[in-house]
């Protein structure tokens, strides 16, 4: 290892995000608490049904830069390639939509 990348090693914290998951019958939700980072310091992909979750933050913080770093292993029911990302005010918001075949149907019940 070289001293610049000792240097910067010493200088980042490595951090897993805290967050809340919240399920529905139209999909999951899932809340990561990552602030100083904004959307051009995100990453956010999936493959083989792990969503990998990576960020750092833009401004130093105590002369440390923190990294970020989560995954998620997904569930058969989840819709994959309907996942969206938001970030404000250092909450990461996921959406992961449950595929049609996974969701409650409510089935009506007659009289004769």
């Amino acid at each position: 290892m070289n001293k610049e990348n000792k240097v910067e090693k010493e200088n980042t914290i490595n951090s897993v995000p805290v967050c809340d998951v919240l399920e529905n019958n139209r999909g999951v939700r899932v809340l990561l608490d990552m602030p100083g980072v904004s959307a051009d310091q995100l990453q956010v992909d999936v493959k083989d049904r792990i969503l990998k979750v990576t960020g750092r933050t833009a401004e130093p913080w105590h002369n440390r830069q923190i990294f970020y770093h989560r995954d998620f292993e997904l569930s058969e029911e989840i819709d994959c390639t309907g996942i969206s990302a938001k970030i404000k005010n250092g909450v990461l918001e996921l959406t992961l939509p449950k595929l049609a075949s996974a969701r409650v149907h409510k089935i009506p019940v007659t009289t004769e």
